[in-house]
């Protein structure tokens, strides 16, 4: 199993990688920063989540940010190739949940150009 944070980017449903994410904001000018581990981030409504990006700490916006498992079963890698024809290098895989809800797996450690910044 893997435990990631589930959140909703810009209308797409995302997972990423929980050890990637360092906390959250419940507003979306990213002020007030919550810690994540060991608590379910649903219960404060974040607009942003604080993540390590190779860019360094950035915040990015999101809805519905929350802890929860993926199983290795369900996850199916998307191939380098594909990746590069998308431009998305980040976009590392598909994660099924519930049978019918799939979510885009990203790595932010391979993000090639700086997100924007939720606070600006």
């Amino acid at each position: 199993m893997s435990r990631v944070v589930l959140l909703t980017h810009d209308g797409v449903s995302c997972a990423l990688p929980a050890s990637q994410v360092i906390g959250a904001a419940a507003r979306s000018d990213a002020v007030a920063t919550l810690p994540l581990f060991g608590r379910d981030v649903s219960a404060s409504e974040p607009r942003s989540v604080l993540a390590r990006t190779p860019f360094g700490e950035r915040w990015i916006s999101c809805s519905e940010a929350r802890f929860d498992w993926l199983s290795p079963d369900g996850i199916f890698p998307v191939p380098e190739l594909l990746r590069d024809v998308m431009g998305l290098p980040h976009v590392v895989g598909l994660a099924e949940r519930a049978g019918d809800v799939w979510v885009w797996l990203v790595d932010l450690d391979r993000l090639v150009v700086a997100p924007v910044d939720a606070s600006s």
